[in-house]
């Protein structure tokens, strides 16, 4: 990498195998596929993956190519591959990082190649896939200006550069270029006086697309004489293919003049129109002329509505478009199959609109929009390899979420069911449906415990031990004890060594003093004797929090720690949370809500907040995809500060703790919508991964 800051430190490279399900299941793959984010700018990057090549099998070494996934477009994109086979690695040239993989080429290809029946009522030899002999008709009128201007956009390259000018009518355009088969062809006519061919008939798809550069707006609108000219550009054999469809796009303003005469032209021609108007009043003679050719109207004001339908155009008449159970997907679709962006095919019921019964209609999983991939995008020796495949319209759709299973990815969080438990979630709906959230094995532990509700505690003690009458008097003064710690935190540093001495005396017999560091606490057991966790109204609210109290633990426990900053009328807030090992009290966790309050050495010092709001927490011994429950802790009440501590599992590991812990905002939602803008705090230990339940208004953090 070429870049800036220290690289080394925050660039991250993780395998996703298994963790993510596009990924993981691309067509073709050999190894693992590779997450990869830097938080440092760089100008570019490249990027190498060693092969050994006894494990390559039948893929050939030439054949690796490299894919990078595009999350915002939903695709994998083929790049550029430098394959040196004296040292046997394959590298890549990027400005961008993202989950990159190396998949056997030959493989990928033949399965985008596959062509897919979807119209089987067609009788053509092969799959029903048709012809389009399309030619665009633009209406360029005065009265255009009003409702499609044409305008001028910002240029930022060279390709840019060669397509300056842009309106709906021109998108409309570009939208169904990029649907056009190999064997398609297109022409196009602007009309306002008269009408001129911009380019006659022709498959090259640049040559389309500069001639919708010549829209313009200006002079009278003769709409008959327009149609007539694109009608005299078939051909007869063009007339005469069975396999075609010969068709007239017309894009207007509507209130058209069409006379009968030149509707009947198109009939006796079999020419199939098409009116696309930029108006919200239906025009009856579009409508006329798309009913008796065999065509379809639309009228939309905004223009977006008739960019999307242009596209539409390019491949409504390869599908049979009946939808029995009514969830978006074609019968045909469905039972034909449906290539994802991942190269593979899914099968769904076209009788169940639910085919996994999660809830979900399967046009909710597969989205119904058909895309096309095609050779014009690819580079290089890719778009070569894709000819030597290429023989048909390739169409896929994107899968947002496995229609064939309740969970996609496998992870325990269920693509559209929450799991709850006296009246709380336990467990959220899967916000990333296709990648795993957190270790699987904890989310289905967590699952089975609020099933089964057996291990969850709810509720304090109804016999609590005394109240710790010192330490309330001891608050009394907290403004000025806190004052002093923060100043004292040099001396703290330089008595480093002193002071973990005397604590690692005193942990010797910690575990025989739990009951005794509880009190001193004010922590008391729950209902069910699992664990202690601290009152609402205790000495603790007093003191807040800040770095100088870790620094302190530090010296007498194993603990790690994180916190997660957002602002929220004018004031950072801090979720603090902790897990570990607590000396006396010994496996545990914790989690409080704090509002900043001053600074003070250097040292920023939070108060706690003037309210309490309902939080969750469990705790797990979790390693190597196993998880066992430590504690769960739902209580009943609202808290500021949630906390967990079990005496009965000593001697704990931090890093083979998982925390879950949830904390509930829908008291207001204006401060959820606060958290959901808020960030990890960069130093902390330990990975978290954090869910957003838009619903319930509710943060979950999961750490491991």
């Amino acid at each position: 990498m070429n870049g800036k800051g220290n690289i080394q430190k925050t660039t991250s490279v993780e395998s996703i195998m298994n963790r993510d399900v596009l990924c993981t299941d691309v067509v073709g793959l050999v190894g693992e596929p590779f997450e990869i984010e830097c938080e440092s700018e760089f100008d570019g990057a490249t990027i190498t993956f060693y092969i050994n090549p006894d494990f390559l099998g039948d893929t050939k070494f030439e054949d690796l190519m490299f894919l990078w996934y595009d999350e915002e477009n939903c695709k994998f994109v083929e790049l550029e591959t430098v394959c040196n086979e004296e040292n046997y690695s394959v590298s890549v040239n990027t400005t961008h990082f993202s989950r990159y993989m190396v998949v056997d080429s030959s493989e990928w290809f033949e399965a985008w190649a596959e062509d897919i029946n979807y119209n089987p009522g067609v009788e053509v030899s092969g799959p029903a896939v048709y012809n389009y002999n399309t030619v665009f008709v633009v209406d360029c009128s005065d009265s255009m200006n009003y409702s499609d201007s044409v305008h001028y956009r910002y240029v930022g390259n060279a390709i840019d550069a060669q397509y300056p000018k842009t309106c709906a009518r021109i998108e409309a355009g570009h939208n169904y270029i990029k649907t056009m088969n190999w064997s398609d062809k297109a022409a196009v006519i602007m009309y306002s006086y008269v009408p001129k061919v911009i380019t006659d008939f022709t498959n090259d798809k640049e040559t389309i697309k500069q001639a919708f550069q010549y829209t313009y707006s200006m002079g009278d609108t003769r709409t008959n004489e327009a149609l007539i000219a694109a009608a005299d550009l078939f051909s007869e054999s063009d007339l005469n293919n069975p396999t075609a469809r010969n068709r007239i796009v017309l894009l207007t303003d509507g209130q058209t003049s069409i006379t009968d005469e030149t509707i009947q032209y198109l009939v006796d021609k079999g020419i199939i129109a098409y009116g696309m108007s930029f108006d919200i009043i239906s025009d009856d003679n579009l409508k006329k002329m798309a009913e008796e050719t065999g065509g379809d109207y639309y009228y939309s004001k905004t223009g977006e509505e008739i960019i999307d339908l242009c596209e539409f155009l390019g491949y409504i008449d390869d599908f049979d478009t009946t939808d029995t159970d009514g969830d978006g997907l074609y019968d045909v679709i469905e039972t034909a199959g449906m290539r994802v962006q991942s190269g593979r095919i899914i099968y769904t019921d076209p009788t169940d609109d639910d085919t996994d019964d999660d809830g979900l209609l399967d046009g909710q999983e597969i989205l119904p929009k058909v895309k096309i991939k095609s050779a014009e995008d690819l580079v290089g020796t890719a778009r070569i390899k894709y000819y030597e495949f290429l023989n048909g319209t390739n169409y896929y759709f994107v899968m947002a979420s496995d229609p064939t299973s309740v969970d996609s990815d496998d992870d325990g969080l269920l693509d559209n069911q929450r799991v709850f438990y006296d009246g709380k979630v336990m467990v959220p709906i899967d916000p990333h449906k296709l990648s795993y959230d957190g270790p699987t094995w904890v989310w289905q532990e967590q699952a089975d415990i609020a099933n089964e509700g057996a291990f969850v505690a709810t509720d304090y003690t109804s016999s609590p031990t005394s109240t710790n009458e010192e330490f309330n008097d001891i608050a009394k003064d907290a403004d000025y004890i806190v004052g002093v710690l923060l100043l004292s935190k040099d001396i703290i540093e330089d008595n480093e060594i002193v002071i973990k001495y005397i604590t690692s005396r005193l942990k010797l017999g910690a575990e025989y003093f739990a009951e005794t560091g509880a009190d001193v606490l004010d922590f008391i057991y729950d209902e069910d004797g699992q664990a202690y966790h601290s009152q609402i109204d205790t000495w603790q609210r007093e003191f807040g929090y800040n770095e100088v109290y870790d620094m302190i633990f530090d010296y007498g426990t194993d603990m790690m720690r994180g916190r997660y900053f957002f602002d929220y009328n004018g004031i950072q807030h801090v979720l603090w949370f902790w897990k570990g090992d607590y000396w006396n009290l010994q496996t545990g966790a914790e989690l409080g809500l704090y509002s900043y309050g001053y600074t003070a050495n250097d040292i920023e010092h939070y108060n706690v907040v003037d309210y309490e709001v309902p939080m969750t927490l469990t705790v797990y011994n979790s390693y190597n995809r196993w998880a066992s429950p430590v504690l769960a802790w739902v209580p009943k009440d609202d808290q500021w500060w949630i906390t967990a501590f079990n005496v009965d599992y000593t001697i704990p590991v931090s890093d083979n703790l998982a925390m879950i812990s949830s904390v509930d905002f829908s008291h207001n939602s204006r401060m959820y919508d606060a958290v959901k803008e808020g960030e990890l705090d960069k130093k902390m230990n330990g990975k978290v991964d954090i869910i957003f339940d838009d619903v319930y208004k509710t943060i979950w953090f999961v750490w491991k």
